[in-house]
């Protein structure tokens, strides 16, 4: 747990991928709880943590999806986001690793594609922050 950790480290960027247990494993491959509990460790320690939530097309981008990162979110004691939209950045690296692109046809983000999921996090008492 990070709530051991002794280093006076500057701002913790902290990437949460999904909000639901089985679709993290799904998409990642691991369950998010350990996740979820590093996450509530680092805010209790009272370090600085930035909280993105990379919105992926078709993974985790509906409005429903939005409200359910509250829970986990407001639990952990998080009060704002910045959201990271899906781009196809990855395809190129993939590639040269020899990998498949499981998201190649995955249509790319932008900030405007995720003001309707802001504003559902801010109806819910999350700030999403501007990229």
């Amino acid at each position: 747990m990070f709530d051991r950790v002794t280093d006076k480290s500057g701002l913790i960027l902290f990437d949460l991928k999904h909000h639901h247990r089985e679709r993290h494993r799904q998409f990642t491959g691991v369950y998010n709880d350990s996740i979820l509990a590093n996450l509530k460790s680092l805010v209790k320690s009272g370090r600085p943590v930035l909280v993105r939530l990379p919105v992926i097309t078709g993974c985790n981008d509906t409005l429903a999806d939005a409200a359910s990162y509250t829970a986990p979110l407001a639990s952990a004691g998080v009060k704002e986001v910045q959201l990271l939209p899906f781009h196809q950045f990855g395809k190129h690296k993939c590639r040269l690793l020899g990998r498949d692109y499981a998201l190649k046809d995955a249509r790319p983000l932008c900030g405007e594609d995720l003001a309707e999921f802001a504003q559902a996090l801010r109806s819910r008492g999350i700030q999403a922050l501007p990229l």
